[in-house]
């Protein structure tokens, strides 16, 4: 009603659901330019494509749902949320910090994890965990050693918090074969924490790996921590590379700034 009573030129959809027939035939006819901007892997959220392909133009969280489209599409992870404020913690009292889900969908998260508690780096090290399997019962069975569980959930100006006052933060993203890019990839440096990710291709059109966040592969991670533990001449610089090249160009500003200039380019008020 909103939509059909006003005068909009564009209406952009986030994440989306699915339609009823009747919402449906609507949507297919309204005037207003529609902008759809799936922030899930369509893999894992299935609707977002009732959206999707009855929209003008659509932009994706996972490179690989490119794929569903013909044309009229582009990759565009969400950015860090520039509306918080970040916090700038000199003093940090975390070494590594792990955070996200252990679930299913999860499993290099979880090994990973296991891997660190079970090492002589997370008895040497404060090494904390924040999240969760999704249900007690299977919380009980991940063994964690010698890292600190810290918390199951928290809200996300709280993580931005523990972010800021790690060190290190291990980015981990999920398992289903696809090419996403989590939030934590882009709040961890702008935090002010050196960012170490799960080592994959396709993050490199954003930041440089070994200048601007660090990169670990099958049996890597362990070492690479202490490497960048004990030397903080090049922990710093990555972590100052880093936050200047997140903040430069990945904040949810510029991911607007993106969308607007498609919205005009599509209105033809601007040129290719």
């Amino acid at each position: 009603k909103e939509i059909e009573n006003s005068n909009y030129s564009c209406v952009i959809i986030i994440r989306g659901n699915r339609f009823s027939k009747e919402n449906e035939l609507f949507f297919k006819s309204m005037d207003p330019l529609k902008i759809h901007w799936a922030i899930d892997s369509i893999s894992r959220a299935k609707f977002q494509l009732d959206t999707g392909h009855i929209s003008d133009y659509r932009y994706v969280i996972d490179k690989s749902d490119l794929c569903f489209y013909n044309g009229d599409a582009a990759w565009l992870p969400l950015g860090y949320d520039d509306s918080f404020k970040y916090p700038n913690i000199s003093d940090k009292d975390i070494d590594v910090l792990i955070s996200g889900s252990v679930g299913k969908l999860y499993g290099s998260r979880r090994n990973v994890l296991e891997k660190l508690g079970g090492s002589e780096l997370s008895e040497k090290y404060n090494c904390c965990f924040i999240g969760t399997t999704g249900s007690r019962f299977r919380d009980s069975a991940v063994k964690i050693g010698n890292v600190k569980w810290l918390h199951k959930s928290i809200p996300l100006q709280e993580l931005l918090k523990y972010q800021a006052r790690s060190k290190v933060c291990v980015n981990i993203m999920q398992d289903d074969e696809g090419m996403p890019v989590n939030p934590s990839f882009f709040s961890i440096p702008a935090c002010g924490s050196c960012l170490v990710n799960d080592r994959r291709d396709y993050l490199n059109e954003f930041l440089i790996p070994g200048e601007d966040y660090e990169t670990f592969g099958e049996g890597e991670l362990v070492e690479k921590l202490e490497t960048l533990l004990e030397d903080e001449k090049r922990r710093t610089k990555i972590t100052e590379q880093g936050k200047q090249k997140v903040v430069g160009n990945h904040s949810m500003k510029a991911r607007a700034e993106t969308i607007i200039s498609r919205i005009k380019l599509l209105q033809g008020k601007i040129e290719e």
